[in-house]
């Protein structure tokens, strides 16, 4: 099977995965699991190829859109590459909902090219409005020294320049080859978009003024190197509750509730007066009930022979 799982093959293969892949995410399949080559997870091969209802149903499960592949890309970098060109209204879509459910940004290859790079490469105009209004570096710059704007420059898509120009892009950055984007179109021979970016004045920016939408329901997993290191010093400190809170939202047959007991508070202890209180309410019931002390609480079979004869 070409190195491949079952739920990537239910993403790939079937039209409406949906009922598959919940099956088998039932029966236990890893929604995060990689491939031995290439190390592709099923929402990896879902971006590739441009499959909607197969990434909505994986991210409802709780997938996560930002497991490197072994070249260090992301589910969102591959719907940029999408070998599915003709359905860029479908990728564009695709794009949209990682970039909704937390997906990094600004990650690259080895040429340090970023996904908005890639994007003014293909000439992607609506990859490149999502990307910018997801807060994307708008001046990333590539192992050469080239911004967006000099790719689209180099490349002669001028769609991409003028959302670039619109959105503020800086004209002046200078590449490893002391070229301007304006100087690099003349090289290229590209002179319409030479005269798009001599044409564009400072007052002609729009940026962008509402916050991006951000789907409530996913724990933001922006990767931020002080965080990074509060959470190197804190794992030592953590606890079994936590632990498996974030394991239930990878992992959604996990149900945190059934390692808590029913009769406490997960976060809170019953103090002495409350254990008092609970135990008068249990000796004025009608109908005799087995006497259980919880160890964890300091209370011993010792102390519960004390209560019941009022020693104590």
């Amino acid at each position: 099977m070409n190195n491949e799982t079952s739920l990537s093959c239910a993403c790939l293969d079937l039209l409406e995965p949906r009922s598959m892949i919940m099956t088998l995410v039932n029966g236990g399949a890893h929604l995060d699991f990689r491939t031995r080559n290439g190390g592709l997870t099923p929402l990896h091969i879902s971006a590739i190829y441009s499959r909607k209802e197969a990434i909505i149903t994986l991210l409802e499960l709780g997938a996560s859109p930002n497991v490197y592949d072994e070249k260090n890309l992301t589910p969102l970098y591959h719907s940029i590459l999408n070998k599915q060109i003709e359905s860029n209204v479908d990728s564009s879509y695709c794009c949209l909902l990682l970039l909704q459910d937390h997906s990094i940004v600004d990650c690259h290859d080895d040429s340090l090219s970023t996904e908005l790079h890639q994007a003014c490469r293909l000439g992607l105009v609506q990859h490149v409005e999502h990307l910018l209004f997801y807060r994307a570096d708008i001046n990333a710059i590539n192992v050469g020294g080239n911004t967006p704007l000099h790719i689209c420059a180099a490349t002669n898509q001028e769609a991409c320049a003028r959302v670039l120009l619109f959105r503020g892009t800086d004209t002046n950055i200078v590449n490893k080859s002391n070229q301007t984007p304006y100087e690099l179109a003349l090289v290229s021979q590209n002179s319409s978009i030479a005269s798009i970016i001599q044409s564009h004045k400072p007052e002609h920016v729009v940026p962008f003024r509402e916050a991006p939408l951000i789907n409530p329901k996913r724990r933001s997993i922006y990767i931020e190197q002080k965080r990074d290191k509060h959470r190197a010093r804190s794992s030592s400190n953590t606890t079994p509750s936590s632990s498996l809170t974030s394991r239930s939202q990878s992992m959604p047959k996990l149900n945190v509730n059934n390692f808590i007991r029913p009769s406490q508070s997960p976060l809170t202890t019953p103090t002495i007066e409350q254990y008092f209180q609970q135990q008068n309410r249990s000796s004025r019931s009608s109908s005799p009930k087995s006497f259980s002390v919880n160890s964890d609480h300091g209370f011993g079979s010792e102390c519960a022979s004390h209560l019941s004869s009022g020693k104590f």
